[in-house]
């Protein structure tokens, strides 16, 4: 469902009257950011050490060969890695990697043809009421 919704959330933000303004619907980081937040907030503890977290230097240089995120599009929940550019001996073509193994200890919800849940038109519009 958490899957669900983020997708759901990025592809409200690629709309035109955002999209307009920025380009952060489903940027490369995007999903992968929120599957973390996802696992932070469902098995609270520290997931740094299983990280593969770079430098500021080697985050600059990437930042500064690639440009900003937004404008790299990734649609799932793996990914989009980019190579340090001071790295010769490859190529310098962002790629899908794979999640660490906590990130992918909880598995997605499948059954939506069942009545544990119901999924309710992704198409719809909501209103919002406020009660005073």
């Amino acid at each position: 469902m958490m899957m669900e919704t983020a997708i759901a959330f990025e592809n409200w933000q690629s709309m035109p009257f955002f999209s307009w303004y920025t380009d952060s619907g489903f940027s490369a980081e995007d999903l992968v950011s929120d599957l973390l937040g996802f696992y932070k907030a469902v098995r609270s503890q520290n997931y740094w050490p299983w990280l593969k977290i770079v430098s500021k230097e080697a985050a600059l240089r990437r930042w500064d060969y690639y440009g900003a995120l937004g404008s790299f599009k990734n649609r799932g929940f793996n990914p989009l890695l980019f190579p340090d550019p001071a790295d010769t001996r490859i190529p310098h073509i962002p790629y899908k990697g794979r999640l660490p193994n906590f990130m992918m200890s909880i598995r997605p919800f499948t059954r939506f043809d069942s009545d544990i849940v119901r999924r309710i038109d992704a198409g719809a519009q909501v209103t919002v009421g406020w009660v005073s």
